[in-house]
């Protein structure tokens, strides 16, 4: 997966998070959140949205107003939040996110 989107400088920062830089202006950060629904995801908008055969939500402006989150159900009390920060725009940090948690779908517990 970091190879098909040409993510650099991976690190893991826990057990439950790492970071990545997505592009030259977008970073992304990948969080197992194993108490939370998706609907506790916090935000400006929020839109349910599929993502393979999972449900998810994509929040804009999580944590800065270029930044974008979609949070991905695992079980009804948990998620996998993949989140992009970028010094250009919030549509390329919501592309960046929804390309990430595409990727990251198929490896999820079904």
């Amino acid at each position: 997966m970091a190879t098909q989107l040409n993510l650099t400088e991976i690190e893991e920062t826990s057990d439950r998070e790492c970071l990545a830089e997505y592009s030259s202006t977008a970073s992304i950060s990948l969080v197992k959140q194993p108490q939370l629904s998706i609907g506790e995801a916090v935000g400006g908008e929020a839109t349910d949205i599929p993502v393979g055969s999972h449900k998810a939500r994509l929040v804009k402006t999580p944590t800065t107003t270029s930044s974008c989150m979609v949070t991905v159900e695992v079980t009804a009390k948990s998620r996998v939040d993949i989140t992009s920060s970028t010094n250009a725009s919030l549509d390329e940090a919501c592309e960046a996110a929804t390309k990430v948690a595409t990727a990251v779908e198929p490896k999820l517990p079904k």
